[in-house]
C-alpha cells in the first residue's frame, strides 16, 4: 500500500524567481513549493503525496477550496508536486504526539489522509443509485474497501465503470520517491520498457517453449513458461518468460491483419504493432494500407 503521508527530509531550498513569500523545496525526488521561512534545509517535515485527500479538520482549512484533494499546482511558474507540512499539526491528531519520529515513517492514518479514487466514489454512486432507496450511510462506507466491492459483484452487482476486481494492479513505489536509484545504479545499462494497451484473439497462435499455443490455452492453463518475443533494441528475437494473465471481455473493435510473412492475425484497434521499416510501433488502427507489420 502506498504511503501517502510520511515524514521525511528538506534535502534543499531554492527561491522561486519573481517570489518574495514562497520558495522550492525538494523532499525526496519531488520539488514542492513552501512558504518563504517555514523551513531549514535538512528539516525534517510530513510530505503528503499527490492524489491524496485531506480530512476535513481545521490544520487543512486552506485546501477547502480545492476540495482537500492534493494536485500537483503551479506558483509563479514553479511546479509543486505534493504538500509539506510541518510536524507540529501531528499534536492536532490522535496519536500524533506518541510516535518516535523517523524519515520514511508513514503518518497517513494518524492523520486520515486516504487515496483519491475516482473509481471507488463512481462504484458508490451507481450502487447507491441502482438500489433506489434512501442513502446507505454504512453501505457507502463500505463500498470503499475493494474486497467489499468484489463481494457485490459476486452477489450480482456488476458495473461497466469500476476496475475489473479480478484484474490485478501493481503498486509499484514513483521513482521521486526512491531518488537513491539514479546513484546506485549510475552508469549501469538497462532497457527501457513499454506496457503495451491492446490483445489479440483468443485463437492466435504463440511460438512457446513447447510448441505453438493459443493464447486462450495460454491464459487458461497459465502457462509462465518462454515465449518467442522480438527486442527491438537488439534487433534479435529471443526467449522470455511470460509474467503475467489476463482475459479482457471483447469490446468489438477488431481488425484483421496481414503480417509481412502473409500470417493473419485478428487484433483490436488500441494494440501496437512493430512497423520494421520505420523502426517503432503503432497502434493498428492508425495503420495505412501500405504499412508493413512485421511483429506484434
Amino acid at each position: 500500500m502506498r504511503k501517502l503521508a510520511t515524514i521525511q527530509r528538506i534535502e534543499k531550498l531554492e527561491p522561486i524567481e519573481g517570489a518574495d513569500r514562497i520558495e522550492k523545496a525538494t523532499v525526496l525526488g519531488w520539488e514542492t513549493v513552501v512558504k518563504l521561512g517555514d523551513f531549514n534545509e535538512g528539516d525534517l517535515c510530513i510530505y503528503i503525496e499527490i492524489d491524496s485527500i485531506l480530512p476535513i479538520h481545521e490544520v487543512f482549512d486552506f485546501m477547502a477550496n480545492r476540495k482537500y484533494r492534493v494536485k500537483t499546482a503551479k506558483f509563479k511558474k514553479q511546479i509543486s508536486c505534493g504538500l509539506v507540512m510541518p510536524l507540529d499539526i501531528l499534536k492536532y491528531f490522535k496519536g500524533g504526539e506518541d510516535i518516535t519520529l523517523a524519515v520514511g515513517l508513514d503518518v497517513s492514518e494518524i492523520l486520515g489522509v486516504r487515496k483519491y479514487d475516482p473509481e471507488a466514489a463512481k462504484e458508490k454512486r451507481m450502487f447507491i443509485h441502482s438500489s433506489r432507496k434512501k442513502r446507505n450511510f454504512i453501505l457507502e462506507y463500505m463500498l470503499s474497501y475493494p474486497w467489499f466491492r468484489k463481494l457485490c459483484w459476486n452477489f450480482g452487482y456488476k458495473s461497466v465503470y469500476n476496475f475489473p476486481f479480478f484484474l490485478s494492479k501493481t503498486d509499484e513505489e514513483r521513482i521521486q520517491n526512491i531518488p537513491h536509484v539514479f546513484k546506485q545504479y549510475k552508469d549501469t545499462e538497462m532497457y527501457s520498457m513499454e506496457k503495451l494497451d491492446g490483445c489479440l484473439s483468443e485463437n492466435t497462435l504463440i511460438e512457446t517453449a513447447y510448441g505453438l499455443k493459443t493464447i486462450k490455452e495460454i491464459c487458461e492453463t497459465k502457462y509462465s513458461d518462454e515465449v518467442l518475443s522480438y527486442n527491438t533494441n537488439k534487433r534479435i528475437f529471443e526467449w522470455n518468460k511470460i509474467i503475467g494473465h489476463s482475459i479482457i471481455q471483447n469490446n468489438n473493435d477488431w481488425y484483421e491483419i496481414e503480417l509481412e510473412n502473409g500470417k493473419l492475425v485478428t487484433i483490436t484497434g488500441d494494440h501496437k504493432v512493430f512497423l520494421s521499416k520505420e523502426n517503432r510501433y503503432e497502434k493498428v488502427k492508425n495503420l495505412k494500407d501500405d504499412d508493413i507489420v512485421e511483429f506484434i
